[in-house]
């Protein structure tokens, strides 16, 4: 056989011999060895399908592994994740395309957790509508970022998009100095091309190069054109532009019907029972066409923990004080930490910034300080981490169970007592055990103590990426409940009975471990007479008999109470309206806060039931952004209060502003009397404009608007785009071993770890 036939005949082998070299000229060492063994295998060996029943082999999965590494070497990760939304100059923000793309096929264990966090912050203010799931399902999927590549690169090129050689080459021009310290394209393509012999690898020809760097484009030009299909029309434009800009500025002064309640006759059973059987379906504070006072008796998902806490107050008294030897240690080890900026001219404060390094005796009490809460902060983890320690080595748990069952906890149930018996013995201080009621999220929001709880995330930084992951958020993720959820970024999903923590507290006060001891996902009550303990964390006297109950009867009688006040609200808001034309209205305010003063308790910090209350440049707010609110905070069970307060914010901006006719800057006669039914309340309004909009300022902000509009779809689209499991449907992918155990993809971020 003369060398031409044999070489065509083994054509397609010698190809995937020479893709494997060059592939393993990356890598270099045994790999390549074991790998040319297992050419003989077969590297055309079919393992998947995709569109219309093509064929996907191990060779061009090899070549599509090679074009990542590429991509890498040409620092296409770091592109992609700093590419700016040329779009929005005016308000820099990343491009979501771009940075979704890179996570999918170059994700990094140390960035990703800050792109996580950096979508989360900008989704709402922009305007986009991306869930968490959205987010994590970005980091969770089981696929290999190779096989991601290969699809989108195929979808894109099936598509018809191929950007020319020459555009490719144009755009690597202007961004290879910007990826490589200042390095020219020729420099960087020659490196590449004719690699040193000391780097150990095999040269990549341009034209390889510019063929996969333009794959990366197309795929970025694909998605680009998919996501934004969905056109904005000028009539929503118009309507968008005119809720933001049409604000409103209001005085006036509310009439609670709370204030009126103590007067009315208590509701019979009759009425409380038709009350609860109305709404007893329904969470309470949504308002709807036909329940616009916003009842409802059905019970949130609840939580009671046991916690252990320290006061760290407490814990100075037991620290060594740190010395003015020590705090001058500090200083000399961190005194490029301690500078600061300053106008080189004392006397201009315009000049230029210069830094200087502060004296030790400018910062030496602030080193102390430091230095004593570090101790501080120190002695309390130690403690806690002994404490759960402690109240784990007890529990004797099969390996392959999911966790401790309510048999075991039952036999450990009060040792966070006993340990904090032992600790406070060992330590001279006191440790806090204690057991709460049934909480909602709301009630560990408003909580003193535990709506200050928090987690760090997995790579926390302060400045940088201070993720904190809070109790609420936290505790709804268990499985019983299931109403937030954790990303991968996030902490570790609690189970129940196991311990939590230590948790850190924002305002410095104390630190806490918990643990789960009860779950109640959201009921209809079994009756009128249900009742349970909101008691939550107790740090005062031990002797304190006040209990905080929750009971839906009284929950009733309170409604039907304000509901039974609306009409002397009314009437008193007629009896002030008289009063104010007599006198001036601090006059008429003050007169009545004489006849119905307020009560004085710990949660109510205005002692005065009237006030003359001002709403300054208040815009509407447009359904889109509600929807895009309510959106973002699936996942998020902590935003449903401030949903609430967003929806009756909108609803009372709205009542004010049909008060004014649509040719108009003011209402036709003032003051006026305005019920407003979700609140409960009358307002008596003594001042309402409406700054409305004219011809020039719209027609300059149309085309701004229509592009910002069309941005922030064309951005939230990008979620969807790349969601891993949308791509495997929609390019028709199959698995030819699907169901066998595939190997796990090195470019995929670790589970997190344990809370500690």
């Amino acid at each position: 056989m003369s060398l031409i036939k044999w070489f065509r005949k083994n054509q397609t082998k010698i190809m995937a011999v020479v893709v494997v070299v060059l592939l393993f000229g990356f890598i270099g060492g045994t790999a390549l060895q074991r790998f040319l063994e297992q050419i003989g295998q077969g590297r055309k060996k079919v393992v998947a399908h995709f569109d219309e029943n093509k064929k996907i082999t191990q060779y061009e999965l090899d070549l599509a592994n090679r074009e990542l590494l590429i991509l890498k070497k040409l620092r296409a990760p770091l592109m992609l994740r700093n590419l700016p939304l040329m779009s929005l100059q005016y308000r820099p923000v990343l491009n979501l395309n771009a940075l979704l793309l890179s996570e999918l096929l170059f994700s990094d264990t140390n960035v990703s957790s800050n792109t996580a966090s950096y979508i989360k912050q900008v989704r709402t203010p922009q305007g986009y509508t991306i869930t968490n799931e959205q987010i994590n399902s970005i980091y969770t999927h089981t696929d290999s970022s190779v096989l991601i590549w290969f699809l989108l690169k195929n979808e894109a090129s099936l598509a018809g998009i191929n950007t020319p050689a020459e555009n490719v080459r144009s755009t690597l021009i202007k961004i290879i100095p910007q990826l490589f310290d200042g390095a020219m394209y020729s420099q960087v393509i020659n490196s590449f091309v004719n690699p040193p012999r000391r780097a150990r690898t095999i040269g990549i020809p341009e034209k390889e190069i510019l063929d996969v760097f333009g794959s990366l484009l197309d795929i970025l030009e694909y998605s680009h054109i998919i996501c934004s299909s969905e056109n904005v029309t000028e009539q929503q434009m118009k309507h968008n532009i005119s809720l933001a800009m049409e604000p409103i500025d209001a005085e006036f002064v509310k009439f609670d019907a709370s204030v009126f309640t103590e007067n009315v006759p208590e509701p019979n059973s009759r009425q409380i029972s038709e009350q609860f059987e109305t709404y007893k379906k329904s969470l309470p504070g949504h308002s709807t066409e036909e329940n616009t006072y916003g009842f409802g008796y059905k019970l949130h998902d609840r939580i009671q923990i046991q916690y252990l806490v320290v006061k760290l107050d407490e814990l100075e008294q037991v620290i060594e004080k740190p010395t003015q030897q020590e705090a001058l240690d500090f200083y000399q080890k961190n005194r490029e930490r301690l500078s600061i900026q300053i106008p080189k001219d004392p006397n201009d404060p315009n000049s230029t910034m210069t830094t200087r390094t502060q004296t030790y005796p400018e910062v030496a009490d602030l080193i102390i300080e430091k230095l004593k809460q570090d101790r501080i902060n120190s002695k309390a983890n130690e403690i806690l981490q002994k404490a759960k320690s402690l109240t784990e080595s007890n529990i004797k748990i099969d390996p392959d169970s999911p966790g401790i069952t309510k048999e075991q906890f039952e036999e450990i149930n009060d040792n966070y007592k006993t340990a904090a018996e032992q600790l406070n013995a060992e330590y001279k201080i006191k440790l806090y055990a204690g057991q709460t009621g049934l909480l909602s999220v709301a009630d560990i929001q408003k909580d003193e103590y535990l709506g200050g709880l928090f987690l760090e995330s997995y790579g926390f930084d302060p400045i940088y990426n201070p993720n904190r992951v809070w109790l609420s958020r936290i505790l709804f993720a268990v499985d019983e409940i299931g109403s937030s959820r954790l990303g991968v970024f996030d902490v570790q999903k609690p189970k129940m009975f196991e311990n939590i923590g230590p948790f850190k507290d924002v305002l410095g006060n104390i630190r806490a471990l918990i643990r789960i001891v009860k779950a109640q996902k959201a009921a209809v009550p079994e009756n009128i007479n249900v009742t349970f303990s909101t008691e939550t964390i107790n740090l005062e006297a031990e002797n304190n008999n006040e209990q905080r109950i929750y009971s839906v009867k009284e929950k009733i009688i309170e409604d039907l109470n304000k509901l039974s006040a609306m009409q002397i609200a009314k009437e008193k808001a007629e009896q002030f309206a008289a009063l104010s034309s007599q006198t001036d209205w601090q006059n008429a305010i003050n007169k009545f806060n004489q006849l119905y003063p307020g009560k004085i308790d710990n949660e109510q910090s205005e002692p005065n039931n009237f006030l003359l209350e001002t709403l300054s440049s208040m815009p509407r707010i447009s359904e889109m952004q509600l929807e895009t609110f309510n959106i973002n905070a699936q996942g998020e069970p902590g935003m449903e209060l401030s949903l609430l307060n967003l929806e009756k914010n909108q609803l009372f901006i709205d009542k004010l502003y049909n008060l004014i006719p649509p040719d108009a800057n003011v209402p036709e006669s003032l003051p006026a009397i305005v019920e407003f039914k979700p609140l409960m309340s009358y307002y008596w309004v003594k001042e309402l404009t409406v700054s409305r909009l004219n011809q020039n300022t719209y027609d300059a902000l149309k085309a701004k608007g229509m592009f910002d509009e069309d941005t922030a779809r064309t951005q939230s689209m990008a979620s969807v785009h790349f969601n891993p499991e949308n791509i495997l449907k929609r390019t028709n992918f199959k698995d030819v071993n699907k169901g066998k155990k595939q190997p796990a993809d090195a470019n995929k971020p670790p589970k997190t770890g344990e809370n500690t």
